[in-house]
């Protein structure tokens, strides 16, 4: 069976069911040829680990196909790239109950539910192999579907190997699996560490008071909010910095029109509700310019392209993230909503 990679947004919603496609790591619906974490209601922690659990319902949507093409989201993180290899292998009739592939799907659960904490550059973790960008990637400048395919082949090939060579310890990956690239890698990692500190030098640090998940009272947290920082895995490190405990509450700009709120998943603290407020405003901001969304709302929301908040899955109000197309709120008013949710 041969198989062909097809690209969209982060957050599309499908709707239909289209012949010999199949939808990884986006649709927000469940349907047979959708696979993906992120809607309303879902239990699974990554769609890595939704791929083997529901292997056959794979195997029964293409059962009469001779080829399939499969939709998965932009520059591909280390979920979709996963996920992806996980369906071409079963697609390929390999069995779902092997070994290596539970342990790379029970890693993936961990990476996506934010388990993502780096204290040293010493080690190439695969995360940092495959999420790590090595070059200055921006959407203007680039031909985004084929730097899509090329990281997701790229990283298919990383997968390859440590199946080849039976490698499980995802946290410390050897170098035989790419030397080139794991040398990258590596040079790369210690370079961030020196931004992300630069990055966290520049950072405006205060205690927020966050809601309990277990109690209904509100807990002390370490805040950092971040514009644009230089670091690729400025989260990664943060969560890993022993000196922005408890927490931290990260608000990371990632550009002028993306940004992200988020806490680790074993902190204690969530987000609930901070969703609605930035949504309200976000709302309020598109009806006096004229800029509302049309179309039907995304499944679980109130808006087609709403901040999404992780309602009703295992992210569990753990992020929030702008809109796919991108917010119209402004650094400093994002921020005082944070500040008034917050109770600084």
């Amino acid at each position: 069976m041969s198989i062909d990679y097809r690209f969209v947004s982060q957050g599309t919603v499908v709707r239909s069911v289209i012949p010999c496609t199949i939808f990884l790591d986006v649709g927000s619906t469940k349907s047979a040829h959708v696979f993906d974490h992120h809607q309303t209601g879902s239990r699974d922690k990554s769609t890595a680990s939704l791929v083997l659990v529901e292997s056959e319902r794979l195997l029964d949507a293409i059962a009469q196909c001779s080829s399939v093409e499969v939709f998965t989201h932009y520059l591909p993180d280390l979920d979709s790239i996963v996920a992806t290899w996980l369906a071409r292998q079963i697609l390929a009739g390999e069995s779902p109950k092997n070994s290596f592939f539970e342990a790379l799907a029970a890693y993936a659960d961990r990476i996506d539910q934010g388990e993502t904490y780096l204290s040293s550059p010493e080690f190439v973790s695969l995360y940092s192999l495959l999420n790590l960008d090595l070059r200055e990637v921006c959407r203007d400048h680039i031909d985004i579907d084929a730097e899509s395919l090329k990281r997701l082949r790229s990283g298919h090939a990383v997968l390859d190997t440590l199946n080849d060579i039976g490698c499980t310890d995802f946290e410390r990956v050897p170098a035989e699996v790419d030397p080139e690239l794991w040398t990258a890698t590596a040079r790369a990692l210690r370079d961030d560490f020196e931004r992300y500190k630069s990055d966290l030098m520049a950072s405006e640090r205060f205690e927020a008071f966050l809601p309990c998940r277990k109690a209904p009272r509100r807990q002390p947290v370490h805040a950092v909010c971040v514009r644009e920082p230089t670091a690729r895995l400025f989260k990664a490190w943060a969560r890993g910095d022993p000196t922005l405990g408890p927490g931290p509450l990260l608000m990371v700009g990632l550009s002028s029109t993306r940004v992200v709120f988020s806490v680790p998943p074993n902190a204690g603290v969530n987000l609930v509700g901070l969703g609605d407020k930035l949504q309200a405003l976000e709302d309020e901001t598109r009806a006096a310019t004229g800029t509302l969304c049309s179309g039907d709302n995304r499944p679980g929301y109130s808006s087609p392209d709403p901040w999404y908040d992780g309602r009703g899955t295992e992210h569990n109000h753990t992020i929030v993230d702008s809109p796919r197309s991108g917010t119209l709120l402004k650094w400093d008013a994002l921020k005082g909503v944070l500040e008034r949710y917050s109770g600084c």
